[in-house]
């Protein structure tokens, strides 16, 4: 451990054994955990789904139909959700204003909690902004991550962060401790989920539906980047083996484009709730599927706006470029690769960028008027130089 960092105990936020507690509490839970399944049941709780009632098939008993509703705070700590549950069943939940109603089979609620859990976005309480209070470290950790851990046979000890703000936390399992990123603990949670949803759906392989593709593009011009995660985080898996296997390599250059542009649509879901390092990785991906095809030029751009995002200037650069040779329209390409080129100290070639576009806007001159700025008279002998050529 650095001399520099700060450790925070979590016991007071640590949630172990929170669900054994209330189903053992409540002859109810216990009965739609045998009937649900613990996961599904388990994980519609972390989420703020209640469940008020079950229709079942009079025969064999099998659940047709749930009535819940969604609570618009999530409750921290096993008192808070154990009062919760109390008090929900002694109220009507049209006449309470801090609950949505919602009916449906099993498949719906799954799709449901599905996408509350994995399409959260990252923590809106900066490092910075840490105390060792309760609720201020739940907020950091995420309160449903601090649900999910022990679900998934996770302790978590202690918070440690670093002068720089790098977050990382010790999570005892299987009689060890380990010091794990903070961000990598939230992604192996959101794919546990995914599995035991997976699991309780009675698939044991991922199926990719290119409907689904199409259903994730109308979410996300809807601004709905959650239910982009939802539909499309189950493909990250098998996609990344596929491309190199002989099937994958002899996919259909249309199908290659497709499935490149659903990913390319869940890596911008991912960078509108701030979660970067999905977003990068997912892009890598679609352009394994894109190659040069009709997908691959607005995708290297995303790639470069993802490193732009970041001031990684240098390695914007070349996805911008790329971008450009694969006939990306100038008037997107050309202002941001000239503020990398800028950002990486190369404002000669940042100034020969803007001064190309063929029409310029008022944020393209006022980079212009930034770059003339920072170079002086080169600027003035680049300006006369391109207008002797002109």
């Amino acid at each position: 451990m650095s001399l520099d960092e700060q450790t925070i105990d979590l016991s007071q936020i640590a949630a172990d054994g929170w669900y054994d507690q209330l189903v053992d509490s409540s002859p109810a839970l216990a009965r739609l955990a045998t009937a649900l399944g613990d996961g599904l049941l388990a994980l519609s709780l972390v989420a703020g789904f209640r469940i008020e009632s079950a229709v079942t098939e009079r025969t064999t008993e099998a659940l047709q139909e749930l009535r819940w509703h969604k609570s618009q705070e999530l409750s921290p700590t096993l008192a808070s959700l154990t009062e919760e549950l109390r008090v929900s069943r002694d109220q009507d939940p049209a006449t309470t204003p801090a609950q949505v109603n919602f009916r449906g089979p099993i498949a719906t609620l799954r799709t449901e909690v599905l996408a509350s859990l994995v399409g959260e976005a990252e923590s809106a309480v900066s490092a910075e902004d840490v105390s060792r209070s309760p609720e201020t470290l739940r907020a950091f950790i995420g309160a449903r991550s601090a649900l999910l851990a022990p679900l998934f046979g996770l302790g978590l000890r202690t918070l440690r962060l670093s002068a720089e703000g790098d977050a990382r936390v010790v999570v005892a399992h299987d009689n060890i401790e380990e010091v794990v990123p903070l961000k990598q603990l939230r992604r192996f949670l959101r794919q546990r989920v995914v599995e035991v949803l997976q699991q309780s759906a009675g698939r044991s392989q991922v199926a990719i539906e290119l409907a689904q593709a199409d259903l994730a593009q109308i979410a996300l011009d809807e601004g709905r980047p959650q239910e982009v995660v939802a539909r499309l985080i189950s493909w990250i898996a098998p996609l990344s083996v596929y491309h190199r296997s002989p099937e994958g390599q002899a996919l259909d250059p249309s199908v290659r484009a497709r499935l490149a542009r659903a990913l390319g649509a869940l890596a911008q879901a991912y960078g509108q709730l701030g979660r970067l390092d999905e977003q990068h990785e997912t892009l890598r991906l679609s352009l394994q599927y894109a190659l040069d095809g009709e997908a691959a030029g607005p995708l290297f751009l995303a790639l470069g706006h993802t490193f732009l995002s970041q001031a990684r200037f240098g390695e914007a650069i070349g996805p911008f470029r790329r971008a450009r040779t694969l006939k990306v329209d100038e008037a997107l390409v050309l202002p941001p690769l000239a503020r990398a080129l800028h950002g990486a100290g190369r404002s000669v070639a940042a100034l020969a960028c803007v001064r190309s576009l063929s029409t310029r806007t008022a944020e393209d001159d006022a980079l212009l008027q930034t770059l003339h700025d920072a170079l002086g008279e080169p600027a003035s002998a680049l300006d006369a130089h391109m207008a002797r050529q002109h």
